[in-house]
């Protein structure tokens, strides 16, 4: 006997379900799970939806991000932010927005935050995280790009504090605050040679 899923709106917070794909993942033989794919509010701490299998309820806060390693002689371009009111360096870097491929987005959200038309060269490698206060779970892809050109006059993400030229040694100081783990593992995987071509990205219609 299979065991539906039971899709319920959270009581706390509002928002509408922009889209409902369900799909059956196989347990053993019987029970199957949907999963709701939708927007969420503002707060990105509290989901606006959540599932509800077997009278257990599960959050789903979920984040499909890019990040970009520019390069130029020695030296990262990193960009400055405010993270829970403490500056912190990051990628250049962001959320996939509806309807985008993982490369469009790292194409926009590094000129959005640094005024550089890139092109992505090779995907460095994918980065599973879990916020350890927010509960928030973030898949990012990181690419290695080519800067083709600088746009002095641009006006950048107002997010941005400002944007910075470091060297490896110079990340890893300690008194330098990054956006999250993720940020300088993928400097160590970048600086020991991994790389993947980007055919092994595969966007379907």
């Amino acid at each position: 006997m299979s065991m539906p899923g039971r899709l319920q709106k959270n009581p706390n917070i509002g928002g509408s379900i922009s889209s409902l794909e369900p799909f059956r993942t196989f347990h053993g033989e019987n029970a199957y799970y949907k999963v709701l794919l939708n927007k969420f509010n503002d707060d990105v701490t509290k989901p606006a939806y959540f599932l509800k299998l077997g009278g257990i309820s599960m959050n789903i806060p979920y984040r499909v991000t890019v990040a970009a390693i520019l390069q130029r002689g020695d030296k990262f371009l990193l960009v400055e932010e405010e993270d829970s009111g403490q500056r912190v360096l990051n990628q250049p870097a962001g959320h996939v927005e509806p309807g985008e491929t993982l490369i469009q987005a790292v194409i926009r959200e590094t000129l959005e935050e640094t005024a550089w038309s890139v092109t992505p060269l090779s995907l460095v490698g994918l980065y599973h995280w879990v916020h350890p206060e927010k509960q928030l779970t973030f898949l990012r892809a990181l690419f290695h790009v080519r800067g083709d050109n600088h746009n002095i006059d641009a006006i950048i993400d107002p997010d941005i504090i400002g944007n910075h030229w470091l060297t490896w040694p110079e990340l890893q100081h300690p008194r330098l605050a990054m956006r999250s783990p993720m940020v300088l593992q993928g400097f160590q995987d970048f600086l020991a040679g991994k790389q993947y071509p980007l055919e092994i990205l595969v966007n379907l219609p």
